[in-house]
């Protein structure tokens, strides 16, 4: 997978929440002017407040003064007749009042978190006021601003069709926000079912839930639902809920750079990002929730700024997935940087600063799916390399297992087949008077060795691996060398079908094929019985059958015939090594031949090919 594709696929994602996060804000505000004041005591009233020296503001709809427990005033003027509807944002402020002067002196309207949703003027997520000017008010309105959370505020001035408008548009924003987080965790908790339990997701799981939660507290749901007619409580989960944002972002990414190398500071650092929050959690029970929000603002930021530093330093050896996970972190950690700047009073443009929070949440949402995603996948090459790693393992110890076996039968094969011959030449050397018998069967017993010793070295030659090197040999020639080390083949050797022959082998492992079969055939048939040698050429390749009869006890397994160390039961009582066909066998098929196996109803015959 090619990081062009990479790229186009995180692009792709980030332009689809970028996309579903723009919120028109093309309806004309009818407020000409506003001007606030900070009553810094939070106790004087509006007839105090109307009297004080306000401070006009740019030509925006939003107010920036960051944490803070003053009250703040903001004077609006409007010129429209209307009737206008007065929307003030974001959902999640305490305390909202509206002034305006009748003939009858002051009239209050309250709104905000803190007061009972089914109090409110207009069913909005918003606090809307209907508004109008009259003689009495003379398009002056007054509003009076105390929250525990930023204080930030957007106040317009609609016609009641671009009111309804702004109410569908939050809705649509506030519900693709939280489909798109809605979606990831659905992903993640059938990814965590059904494929692995993986622990780093569950704790993404657990991420995105308090993510969905807060996108549900900021978009006012907790009033309007869960708690409808107990704003306190509302208000003190949101609280809670903004304030766990950080702990938690803090607990997953954590875990989640761990793996790569994350250092001991940065560490400590997020593990106190996670001890902080029950101080905070106590504070905001206890009716202080001022600090813990500014602290869980200040930790955020520190956060990003924590996991740029790591992913910048940490180098990781797939650099596709790493510079994946190096964007996804800039992103974040831009995108926070506005929300953060709002939130200590810095001129940011009014959708990062009122929702910043739920932008936020969704790329992370769609970012960290996709870095999982990526994750995943290596964890599963990882795995099946394991996989493979521990069957080659298997394999390897299963070879070496059954090479200790092979050296240990061969061990016990040479201690048993050598004490024989061994005690006969001891016999006769210890004899005094040593008769020319006595003599024959020492030489013979040496001979017996010698060849036992021979057949047992010619498994180097398989184990080196020697590459055949073919040349012209005169058969003839060498079945006589043959014939001198078998003395009672002589006379019992026939030759069909040739009187000389040249054909192109190794001569070395044709001479140790030839001497095996030949060998076998006179120690495994009944003495003075005919021994064959037919060679004949067919489909182009030489076919030598080396065929003699066999006592009814002697015949071989057919299917274990060419195993090592294998020996028929009628054959134990002679000296052997049970390697003489095994290594014929793998020297035959070296010289790109074989060697089969093929009897007659009265006659064990072997079949030797070799090609021309």
């Amino acid at each position: 997978m090619t990081m062009r594709w990479w790229r186009r696929l995180a692009g792709g994602l980030l332009l689809l929440v970028l996309a579903v996060n723009a919120q028109a804000r093309d309806h004309q505000d009818h407020i000409v002017e506003r001007a606030v004041w900070e009553d810094t005591t939070a106790a004087l009233g509006v007839e105090q407040a109307a009297t004080a020296d306000f401070v006009s503001v740019p030509n925006t709809s939003l107010l920036r003064r960051g944490y803070s427990e003053s009250a703040f005033w903001i004077r609006l003027k409007i010129t429209e007749p209307g009737p206008l509807v007065l929307r003030i944002q974001p959902p999640y402020l305490d305390d909202v009042r509206l002034y305006e002067r009748t003939t009858h002196g002051w009239k209050e309207r309250i709104a905000g978190d803190r007061h009972p949703y089914v109090l409110r003027e207009k069913p909005d997520v918003a606090f809307a006021f209907d508004v109008q000017v009259n003689p009495s008010n003379q398009g002056v309105f007054w509003v009076r601003l105390q929250t525990t959370s930023s204080s930030i505020i957007d106040i317009q001035a609609l016609t009641p069709w671009a009111a309804a408008q702004e109410v569908s548009a939050f809705d649509r924003f506030m519900g693709i926000n939280m489909g798109l987080v809605a979606g990831v965790l659905i992903w993640a908790l059938l990814q965590y079912v059904l494929v692995g339990r993986d622990p780093l997701v569950l704790k993404f799981i657990a991420c995105e839930i308090v993510t969905l939660l807060i996108a549900m507290a900021i978009a006012g749901r907790l009033s309007d639902t869960l708690f409808p007619q107990a704003p306190l409580w509302a208000d003190g989960v949101f609280n809670a809920l903004v304030a766990a944002g950080t702990p938690v972002l803090a607990w997953f990414h954590r875990h989640f750079l761990t793996p790569y190398g994350l250092s001991r500071p940065s560490a400590i650092f997020l593990r106190f990002v996670v001890w902080v929050y029950p101080f905070q959690f106590v504070s905001i029970l206890a009716g202080y929730p001022q600090w813990a929000m500014q602290a869980n603002a200040l930790l955020a930021v520190m956060c990003f700024f924590v996991f740029a530093f790591e992913t910048w330093r940490i180098q990781h050896p797939d650099r596709l997935y790493w510079r994946m996970v190096r964007l996804a972190y800039g992103v974040l950690g831009l995108l926070l940087l506005p929300l953060a700047g709002s939130l200590f009073g810095l001129e940011i443009p009014v959708q990062p600063a009122l929702y910043g929070v739920t932008h936020h949440g969704a790329f992370a949402a769609v970012l960290m799916l996709l870095l999982l995603n990526m994750r995943l996948r290596d964890m599963r090459l990882a795995a099946e390399q394991f996989r493979q790693d521990a069957a080659l393992a298997v394999l390897q110890a299963e070879q070496e297992r059954q090479h200790r076996q092979e050296q240990e039968q061969l061990l016990a094969m040479l201690a048993h087949e050598v004490k024989n011959p061994l005690a006969v030449i001891a016999m006769v050397v210890g004899s005094q008077d040593k008769t020319p018998r006595m003599l024959q069967q020492a030489g013979q017993a040496v001979q017996e060795v010698k060849t036992i010793i021979d057949q047992s070295l010619m498994l180097e030659h398989i184990g080196r691996d020697r590459a055949a090197e073919p040349q012209s040999l005169d058969v003839t020639a060498v079945l006589a060398d043959i014939t001198e080390l078998l003395p009672t083949l002589t006379d019992r050797l026939r030759l069909l079908s040739m009187v000389t022959l040249s054909l192109v082998a190794d001569p070395l492992f044709f001479k140790i094929v030839a001497q095996n079969l030949l060998a076998n055939a006179v120690r495994y048939s009944p003495e003075q019985t005919p021994i064959d040698w037919v060679v004949r050429q067919e489909a182009g390749q030489w076919r030598i059958e080396v065929s003699n009869a066999v006592m009814p006890e002697a015949w071989p397994d057919a299917q274990r015939v060419f195993d090592k160390f294998y020996r028929a039961p009628a054959a134990l009582r002679l000296s052997g090594t049970g390697l003489g066909l095994y290594v014929s066998r793998h020297l035959a098929r070296r010289m790109g031949g074989d060697l089969l196996y093929q009897p007659t109803t009265d006659r064990v015959r072997f079949t030797w090919l070799i090609p021309v």
